[in-house]
């Protein structure tokens, strides 16, 4: 791996580079030629260039300025506050909602873990995967109707009459009461499906 001695001073030079396009930032997607421009001789990796940050947080700094890692605060406190509220149980719902909730925000916190020594998230299907992490927190809408308790057993629907064969429909019997019969008897089939 080329990046093994290479974050910290990659990380140093992001840094400096985002200090310089304060407080708009570079704007998305521009890491790479702005930091080839500032990028050292002393750093530059042999037969290599950077393409990334390998650290989100920087790079969204650097490519963002300040309303990046402004909107990355506002995002990352209410993920603790809906954390705190579900790991307390004070979440309404079944408790199978809840166990998918509570792992949710461990699906989150360790892909957020990781964006602090790559870039997980700059990737589509890790992307995908924290989106649906942070829909499966929000809290259900006030005048949304209850979900079904599905701890008790369902009651027992009653259940459409099905149509009666020739030989049923000369008794009175029930038809719970008639031998089952093979679904599709009474269908005229063209030769080639028999």
């Amino acid at each position: 791996d080329p990046m093994t001695d290479g974050r910290l001073p990659l990380a140093r030079l992001t840094s400096e580079t985002a200090w310089l396009y304060m407080p708009f930032g570079s704007g998305m997607g521009t890491f790479m030629p702005v930091y080839g421009l500032q990028e050292r001789a002393a750093d530059a990796m042999l037969d290599a260039y950077v393409n990334r940050a390998h650290n989100d947080l920087l790079e969204l700094w650097l490519e963002t300025g300040v309303a990046g890692p402004v909107l990355a605060a506002a995002a990352l406190i209410w993920l603790a506050g809906r954390s705190a509220k579900l790991w307390r149980r004070q979440a309404p719902g079944a408790e199978i909602d809840l166990s998918i909730a509570r792992a949710a925000t461990i699906v989150i916190a360790l892909i957020a873990a990781h964006s602090l020594v790559d870039y997980p998230l700059r990737t589509g299907a890790i992307m995908a995967i924290v989106a649906f992490s942070c829909g499966l927190l929000i809290a259900p809408l006030a005048g949304a109707p209850p979900l079904p308790d599905r701890t008790h057993p369902r009651k027992a629907r009653p259940r459409r009459p099905r149509p009666a064969s020739s030989e049923a429909a000369t008794t009175n019997a029930p038809i719970s009461q008639h031998p089952p019969e093979r679904w599709g008897n009474d269908i005229e089939w063209p030769k080639d499906w028999r």
